[in-house]
């Protein structure tokens, strides 16, 4: 096993919505350095997924990464914004440069199941010695265990479990 890393494991079709957000919250609450990107999801006027805002954890600034596209997409399924993932590149490069002392990364999905979005820093992420704490859909696990050798804690979608988790793997100070 890989120590200090953890991916979270959750049900695409289970809503996990401010799980991390709210985990780095609680990080920073207690003076832990925290860095990395959380999602907010948003839901249209009829309740089909809108938009997504990927968040800065160390500054706040939001990034939308997805937006519905409606003039060809009419059920408002939404369409990953690939540009917009460079700034979620930076927020994960600054993580893990050694001045954080935890890095969340809530981006695991299609581009990076296929190689590609937000991989490489996940890749970066899990070689670096900061501690880091991975979103992993259930439905990209074997992508996941493929690109990891399968050598990550698999923890479940629960604040408990990774607060319990961060309280044993956090670095003496």
């Amino acid at each position: 096993m890989i120590d200090n890393k953890v991916a979270v494991l959750f049900d695409k079709n289970k809503s996990v919505t401010g799980l991390f957000a709210n985990f780095a919250k609680k990080m920073l609450d207690t003076g832990i350095k925290v860095g990395g990107i959380v999602q907010e999801m948003h839901s249209t006027a009829h309740g089909k997924m809108g938009s997504i805002d990927a968040i800065e954890v160390d500054s706040g600034k939001r990034i939308n990464i997805k937006t519905p596209h409606l003039p060809t997409t009419a059920d408002g399924t939404c369409l990953l914004d690939e540009s917009m993932l460079a700034e979620c590149s930076s927020a994960i490069q600054r993580a893990i440069s050694g001045n954080f002392d935890l890095v969340v990364i809530e981006k695991f999905g299609r581009q990076e199941a296929k190689g590609e979005g937000l991989v490489d820093e996940i890749m970066k992420t899990l070689a670096s010695d900061t501690p880091a704490i991975i979103a992993l859909p259930q439905n990209y696990k074997g992508e996941w265990d493929e690109m990891t050798g399968g050598e990550i804690e698999i923890l479940p979608a629960d604040i408990d479990a990774m607060v319990k988790w961060w309280n044993n793997k956090k670095p003496a100070p």
